[in-house]
């Protein structure tokens, strides 16, 4: 299973504020670089706009019907592939396809809340992303800043502040994305884990997760 990562078309404001998220919680969490020589399923991952298959495994696997009512299809479909010893590989697609996922910010929001807590197994690994996200990108940052300012000007302080940046600084030089936006990651992603709770809440207590006219529920 072969998957090629687009490159994301961004027109509005929303996009460029919002959607280089994306590519920084998909590769922060997955290294994919070792993904190659490793096995473990949870390295399994894959671009919906563009998958490739041995046609003979696909059918004999059972193809797509394997996740028929999972939100979190491509990459769900791709883990169990590895758990079913076969090989995946998501190659950086950025050079051969181009992909405009979402255009507004309603439809961003809606397109994530959509993968957010469905894209995790249980409740257990969805709370630690959660709290993990916190406080590495948005309480250290706030807090490492008010002690530089407020306290003292500490180069371990600096060299620690410095480091909550440093996984954004290099997704964004990857992927080309603004500087700019490395100033206001730690709000972008305080946006991002709300947004989070919203989805686990309507997943979990409320009327499901809605996409395409669709409502799916636990």
């Amino acid at each position: 299973m072969l998957s090629a990562w687009p490159k994301i078309k961004m027109d509005s404001f929303s996009e460029f504020f919002f959607m280089p998220l994306l590519n920084f919680v998909v590769f922060t969490l997955c290294p994919v670089v070792f993904a190659k020589d490793l096995k473990s399923e949870n390295l399994g991952i894959a671009h919906g706009a563009c998958i490739l298959f041995n046609k003979k495994t696909y059918i004999q696997k059972g193809g797509h019907q394997l996740v028929k009512n999972d939100l979190f299809e491509d990459t769900r479909l791709a883990r169990i592939w590895r758990n079913r010893k076969e090989k995946t590989y998501c190659i950086d697609g950025s050079n051969i396809i181009s992909v405009k996922m979402y255009s507004s910010f309603f439809s961003i929001w809606n397109g994530f809340k959509k993968n957010y807590y469905p894209s995790f197994s249980n409740d257990y690994s969805f709370m630690t992303f959660q709290l993990v996200f916190f406080v590495s990108y948005v309480f250290l940052p706030f807090f490492l800043t008010f002690l530089l300012i407020f306290d003292s000007i500490d180069p371990l302080k600096f060299f620690l502040l410095v480091m909550t940046f440093l996984p954004r600084l290099i997704i964004n030089i990857k992927f080309q994305y603004s500087f700019i936006l490395i100033i206001f990651h730690p709000f972008i992603v305080l946006v991002m884990l709300f947004l989070g709770f919203n989805s686990w809440w309507n997943f979990k207590f409320g009327k499901g997760l809605i996409w395409k006219d669709r409502i799916y529920e636990k």
